[in-house]
């Protein structure tokens, strides 16, 4: 062969390759193409997978195509395959024979979450371009697989949140809101009906006797007995810690005695928990709606003044009657007294200590209000808030708050004592939407001598899901003076999570519903191990309320929850003997000891007996 014809051999030999490995990097290119469109409309990982292994044989012309992704979290395995143009089961035979072939590890930053798979029908393939177009296939695809991933926990998330919303934690049944919403569909559409308020009897006995484990027992058992004689179009909600409420749309006053005396009927067999026999009795009151009613917490109020003059024998039941009145002259008192005691400056803040559950230190306090009337003694926070909240009375008693607690925290720095922490208040939906809150709350830091970096926020998460954008616009612009917020009770209304994660908050304060039952509970231990585990997704503090046993100390430890606040640790005190117990003359080094050397503050958690009662922190 001469010289002349063997160049041009050569040269026609190495421009065969040259348009071979343009071809594979172009088909590798298309591939590329089509799989960033399929990411950008995937839904789920299973979907993604199909489509991104038939890209791979029709449009990167590969002869089979695999992914294989593994279990996580509670996504199941998945192997998906494609050749020939078509979706299905790998061909092991063909795969095994194929020319050349290529698996690229689904890497993102140093974890594998699969394989990409790809076979070629010719033994030149998959050359350095073409391997370098398909590792970027490989790492969209692996960013994509996460992002569903990531999307699909989000759901479950959202999921939670909606259900710990609209459902009692213990029956399963609906809750008030639920019922509430309900309701207020009916207003809105001008239909008329009957809302039964079932107040259960003796129910108390069963929780200082059995304990609260054998009362939710009762309660679950007590629920789904009352749900099984549901008619269509009724909903069952438990309002209270023993009251229930029952909603019949349609229903005539002869219906609405019709749907009492069925619940008494179903009430009548006795409950057995823990081998012993339970008889529980109920007070069930009547109200029809509309009846001159506009809103449902006024059907609400009527029906629970009507279980207040039921019998309790079985059968008893009553309708609402206008002259039911004494509640409501009750209610009208107490507000005319608290507007008084306002303005006469007869309410008082007790201080209730956060503490580490591992060093028993002070990590926070928060500012509880207090009632004393001199005719009626203590009034319960418990009672008279509600009713401040019905009359509009909370802004004025939110302003009051901030102030007296700027006051305190400036007396106690003026008398030599150092606050080495966050002293917490508590801020209400009404006062949080009032027009003058931001700047009012401003003014009456500063006027006190004091920064907002000395104070923290507890809000609820249902003024986080009432105010949504606006509240999170104005935590936002408190957040720039310094001031921090915990959302309050989290897990008894419902968050967004796309709220949560941009409403500037630094704690969650896990309500003490889940952590007084967590023990006997698995629900409720599960409910406390999400929102711990939420939190710290979050980049977020969580705090338990209403510690009182050691073992609640071990198991919420365990979750990685350290910062409690109840009984266990301290009691809520007025300021002067919180400041004797809590705090310490500035500049002292033996901050936490007596005289005598002693321990000022509550006793350590070791030294508490596992028996505690169990009391509410507030």
């Amino acid at each position: 062969m001469s010289t002349l014809r063997l160049a041009r051999l050569q040269e026609l030999t190495a421009f065969k390759h040259r348009q071979s490995a343009l071809d594979h990097s172009n088909r590798a290119l298309a591939f590329l193409s089509g799989s960033i469109c399929s990411l950008l409309h995937a839904i789920d990982t299973a979907t993604l997978s199909e489509e991104i292994c038939r890209l791979a044989v029709d449009i990167g012309g590969y002869y089979q195509a695999e992914i294989d992704l593994p279990a996580q979290n509670d996504l199941p395995p998945l192997r998906v395959a494609a050749y020939a143009g078509n979706a299905g089961p790998a061909d092991p035979v063909a795969a095994a024979s194929a020319p050349s072939s290529i698996a690229l590890a689904l890497r993102l930053d140093d974890r594998i979450l699969g394989a990409l798979t790809l076979y070629a029908d010719t033994a030149d393939a998959f050359d350095e371009d073409e391997s370098k177009l398909l590792m970027e296939v490989a790492a969209e695809l692996a960013f994509g697989i996460e992002t569903l991933h990531t999307r699909h926990a989000r759901r479950l998330a959202e999921g939670m949140l909606e259900h710990l919303a609209h459902t009692d934690f213990v029956t399963g049944q609906a809750n008030r809101a639920t019922l509430t919403q309900v309701l207020a569909t009916e207003f809105s559409l001008n239909r008329p009906g009957a809302l039964l308020f079932i107040d259960l009897d003796r129910f108390k006995e069963i929780n200082d006797t059995q304990g609260y484990a054998a009362g939710d027992t009762v309660l679950r058992c007590l629920a789904e007995r009352l749900a099984t004689g549901l008619k269509q179009g009724e909903l069952l909600g438990r309002i209270g810690g023993d009251e229930f409420a029952l909603l019949a749309p349609g229903a005539d006053r002869t219906a609405a005695a019709d749907i009492a005396r069925r619940v008494s009927r179903l009430l009548l067999r006795s409950f057995h928990v823990s081998d012993l026999e339970v008889s529980i009795g109920a007070r069930v009151g009547i109200a029809l709606y509309p009846e001159e009613r506009s809103t449902p917490e006024e059907v609400f109020a009527d029906a629970g003044l009507a279980s207040r003059e039921a019998e309790t024998t079985p059968g008893g039941f009553r309708f609402y009657l206008p002259q039911m009145s004494d509640s409501l002259n009750e209610r009208r008192d107490i507000a005319r007294r608290l507007k008084l005691a306002v303005a006469e400056g007869r309410l008082h803040l007790h201080y209730q200590p956060k503490v580490d559950m591992v060093s028993s230190s002070l990590v926070g306090a928060e500012a509880l209000l207090r009632w004393h009337e001199p005719d009626r003694g203590f009034i319960s926070p418990g009672h008279f808030i509600p009713i401040a909240e019905e009359r509009g009375l909370m802004p004025d008693l939110g302003k009051w708050t901030l102030a007296e607690a700027c006051r305190q925290l400036s007396a106690w720095k003026s008398a030599g004592h150092a606050m080495p922490v966050k002293l917490a208040i508590n801020v209400s939906a009404m006062q949080f939407k009032a027009a003058d809150f931001l700047p009012s709350v401003s003014m009456v830091v500063a006027n006190a001598g004091c920064q907002p970096s000395d104070l923290e926020m507890e809000i609820t998460e249902s003024v986080l899901a009432a105010e949504g954008h606006a509240a999170i616009a104005t935590t936002k612009s408190l957040a720039e003076l310094g001031f921090e917020f915990a959302i309050d009770d989290f897990g008894t209304g419902f968050s967004s999570l796309a709220y949560l994660s941009r409403f500037p908050a630094g704690t969650l304060k896990i309500d003490i519903s889940f952590v007084r039952n967590m023990l006997k509970n698995r629900r409720d231990h599960a409910i406390v191990q999400t929102i711990i585990a939420m939190a710290k997704s979050l980049g977020l503090a969580s705090v338990a309320e209403g510690v009182e046993l050691q073992e609640q100390v071990r198991a919420l430890t365990d979750l990685g929850c350290t910062v409690a606040q109840g009984y266990l640790f301290g009691q809520p005190e007025p300021a002067a003997l919180f400041a004797q117990r809590w705090l310490h003359p500035i500049n002292s080094g033996n901050q936490w000891k007596n005289k005598d050397g002693s321990d000022r503050r509550s006793p350590s958690v070791g030294d508490r007996t596992a028996d505690a009662p169990i009391r509410h922190s507030h």
